[in-house]
């Protein structure tokens, strides 16, 4: 049962990390359309860009973290050879 469960915790782990590489990629796309000059941000807006960059590095470390947990309270599989 303990197995089932860290892998389901390990599962949203991952799902969660996939949601914030979408965000991260959003996030990038519109600061690159800022660099070309297609979007134009206001002093404010640029702001709201780099909080929003924060959240999401800060919820990475995080998640990074999480993972890093789950991943000592499995044991170590020994490899073939």
């Amino acid at each position: 049962m303990a197995d089932n469960t860290l892998h389901l915790k390990y599962e949203q782990i991952d799902l969660r990390t996939s949601n914030l590489s979408g965000a991260l990629l959003g996030l990038s796309d519109r600061l690159r359309a800022f660099a070309r000059g297609t979007v134009l941000y206001s002093g404010d807006e640029l702001f709201d860009r780099a909080q929003e960059m924060n959240a999401i590095v800060a919820r990475c470390a995080a998640l990074d973290a999480m993972r890093q947990a789950y991943r000592d309270l499995v044991p170590d599989v020994p490899e073939d050879g």
